[in-house]
């Protein structure tokens, strides 16, 4: 079988990306002790898998000497023996040795001396395939579960083999081709009775879902977001999702390592022995599936423990509705939520009139509704609208800078708040309409509210989030996010890169020497630890007057690097959690990060044969067993339907060994025919096998779906014609 040379390199474009997520797993960089620890696990590893690098001709040796694999060359030694029979029998027949002289071998026997020659080349095939599955397993049990996901395949391919021989027989004429055909079925019940089937013992893979609850009462909202339960909870999902999508890439690793190890195993002529190439593929496949192994044990760890945590339902329906968590954080402030509420009797900052209306650069999310009391082109008094709550300004395109009071979640709050400013004085006072903080009509918001164009949060959120607006403006400190007390955060003084351990010696006058291992291996010394960045330069002076010249401040967050502007954030919000006043902050929250990965993208590909007319209706009765297949009088061509790369077992890619197989272009025209029936019609069934337009036909779900491949305008007018006639749903 051969592809299309551009095939290959989009494989391996394809797999180069999920190679490097595959073997950079999200993960932290390791502290001191954790690389030794990494570095003695790895020392196992290879003490007890010794063959991950490329063997010797000794290993090989060891391998193929040992008595299980002896097991092995013996049970395919004879049916080896058999094959090259077959072939002696098949040489005399094309030579005609067994004939009449001067008789002419006939076009019948001719086709039949083919279609025994392609099979037994098949079987050839077959057997050095399954020889090699076999030596894989002696070399590595670890391998044996996915190796035998193929018996099936196998098997099925042998028994359409075995039907194509049978339905020749009775035509047979000549004894000697007579004899080949039944000495092939005893082959094929041979390889059949050597290949038992092992049962898959690995129990179904547990569905796992997480409860949500039905419905919260708004009120009971902004209390459960506050919880720091709900944090912990948010954090366990981001990193169950995380590893479901590194668990993804695994799989579909796996998936793309073992086509890579079945297509070279396929292309090794050489019987009784693995060659290094294909050893070093198992090894690779090896290492995927105990990483798959490791990280689904870690999943379902955490599954477990997210399931059953308290309040785990209601924190769900959180997490979908993206409700983003309220936290205790500690900034000296005197903004609360509870300052946002409408007062039109208590003034805001009442004991401080000198403090300024804020002016806000940020307004809350969603759609409220507020109440404008004027608009000025320079600053008031700060005295100014004092008679009601809360009061902020905000700078509009044209340069004026408004005043607006309250925040409200209903038309009718503010409809009433406007009611009572003006009993206070200011009759020009009219309703504002936001979204997401930009300004929209009323009629608008109408629609938005009607709609549901614009999500709609009540007082309580709002408040919430104004608090944490409020105090962003006044603290400046947007870009701390808050941290667990316990994390160690630090700046450091990085003075070398080396390949291993060093003594303190090779860099006298530098102490406090510690080193962290880089995901290329190579370990990162460094001098102190600091939470002042002025005491990290002291260091990084010493550190070149010692003559380490190019040494420079970096700083980690458990044991993982990080810019030195988060560890000062980090390092300035730890200091803020000593004694100051508690207030409520909303954190932003990217959900994207809780979205499903998308799935790998799919490369379609088609089998077509060249062949002549008179051919085409007997070799469309062997593919059309492993397949669904039409022939293209037009082009002279057997071709299939659109077929997934990766849903082709190794064993119909030899049974289709004469075929070529091409990729899909991405963009071509396609219809799908759909129907609730799982019946084909003998009518229907006909009418397929007289198209000469690829197809494939899926069955799921109890639907029926036919899958067209068309190349012109007039086909796919041709196919909604007839989707109509079989009373077919198309898209």
């Amino acid at each position: 079988m051969t592809e299309e040379p551009t095939s290959n390199n989009t494989q391996i474009n394809k797999t180069s990306e999920e190679e490097r997520l595959a073997t950079n797993p999200v993960t932290e960089e390791p502290t001191s002790n954790n690389t030794q620890i990494n570095k003695t696990s790895e020392e196992e590893r290879l003490a007890t898998n010794p063959v991950t690098e490329e063997p010797t001709s000794n290993n090989t040796q060891t391998n193929k000497t040992s008595e299980e694999a002896q097991e092995v060359l013996d049970k395919y030694n004879g049916s080896m023996e058999q094959i090259k029979d077959i072939n002696n029998e098949i040489s005399k027949l094309t030579k005609g040795s067994v004939l009449v002289p001067n008789e002419k071998i006939d076009l019948i026997t001719t086709d039949q001396i083919n279609t025994i020659q392609t099979i037994n080349k098949q079987q050839e095939k077959l057997i050095l395939f399954d020889e090699k599955l076999e030596l894989l397993k002696v070399m590595d049990p670890n391998l044996e579960r996915t190796l035998n996901e193929n018996k099936l395949d196998q098997i099925s391919i042998l028994e359409i083999q075995k039907e194509i021989i049978k339905s020749e027989i009775p035509l047979i004429r000549d004894k000697n081709l007579l004899s080949v055909y039944e000495n092939q079925i005893k082959l094929i019940d041979q390889i059949i009775n050597n290949s038992p089937i092992i049962p898959d013992l690995e129990k179904d893979k547990e569905v796992r879902f997480f409860a949500v609850e039905r419905s919260i009462e708004k009120t009971s909202v902004p209390a459960l977001a506050a919880l720091p339960a709900y944090s912990t909870y948010l954090n366990q999902r981001k990193e169950y999702v995380e590893q479901q999508k590194y668990l993804d890439s695994l799989e579909h690793l796996k998936t793309t390592k073992t086509q890579a190890l079945f297509q070279l195993m396929q292309m090794d002529t050489i019987p009784h022995e693995l060659n290094a190439s294909t050893i070093a593929k198992a090894n690779d496949l090896k290492e995927i599936q105990i990483k798959i192994a490791q990280t689904e044990s870690k999943q379902a760890t955490l599954f477990n423990k997210i399931k059953t945590s308290e309040n785990q339902a209601s924190f769900e329906k959180l997490l979908q509705d993206q409700v983003a968590p309220v936290i205790i954080t500690n900034l000296t402030s005197n903004y609360l939520p509870e300052s946002f509420a409408w007062n039109p009797n208590e003034p805001i900052n009442k004991q401080n009139i000198s403090i300024p209306i804020p002016i806000l650069k940020k307004l809350p999310t969603g759609l409220y509704y507020r109440v404008q009391i004027g608009a000025f082109r320079k600053p008031i008094a700060n005295d100014k609208f004092r008679e009601f709550s809360p009061v902020s300004g905000e700078v509009i395109p044209n340069g004026l800078t408004c005043y607006l009071a309250g925040f409200f979640g209903e038309i009718a709050k503010a409809v009433n708040a406007k009611g009572q400013i003006r009993k206070l004085g200011y009759n020009d006072a009219f309703i504002v309409a936001y979204c997401d903080g930009k300004r929209i009509s009323l009629a608008q918001a109408r629609q938005y509210e009607l709609n549901g164009l614009c999500k709609k949060n009540n007082e309580n959120e709002i408040n919430i989030e104004l608090a944490a607006i409020y105090n962003a403006e006044k603290e400046k400190q947007d870009s701390i996010q808050p941290i667990p007390l316990n994390d160690e955060v630090y700046l450091t003084v990085q003075v070398g890169v080396f390949a291993k351990t060093i003594n303190e010696g090779l860099l006298p006058g530098i102490n406090e020497l510690t080193y962290t291992k880089a995901p290329n291996g190579l370990l990162r010394y460094a001098s102190g630890k600091f939470d002042n960045i002025n005491e990290a330069k002291e260091r990084k002076k010493l550190a070149i007057d010692k003559g380490v010249k190019d040494a420079f401040i970096v700083a980690y967050r458990n044991g993982t690097r990080i810019s030195i502007q988060e560890a000062q954030n980090y390092i300035a919000q730890k200091a803020f959690e000593k004694g100051n006043e508690q207030i409520t902050k909303t954190i932003e929250i990217n959900f994207k990060v809780f979205d499903t990965p998308p799935p790998p993208k799919i490369e379609w590909v088609q089998f077509r044969q060249d062949i002549l007319k008179d051919r085409a209706t007997k070799q469309l009765g062997i593919v059309n067993r492993a397949g669904t297949f039409v022939y293209n009088e037009k082009e002279s061509v057997l071709i299939s339907g659109k077929i997934n790369r990766e849903d082709i077992s190794p064993f119909e890619q030899i049974y289709l060994a004469q075929m070529h197989l091409n990729l899909v272009p991405e963009v071509n025209k396609n219809i799908t025919w759909i129907m609730e029936d799982l019946t084909i019609t003998a009518q229907l069934h006909d009418w397929l096998l007289q198209s000469s337009i690829p197809f494939s036909i899926i069955k799921s779900e109890n639907v029926l779906q036919i899958q067209f491949v068309v190349a012109e305008d007039s086909e796919l007018e041709f196919l909604i014609k007839a989707a109509d006639k079989f009373n077919f749903n198309y898209f």
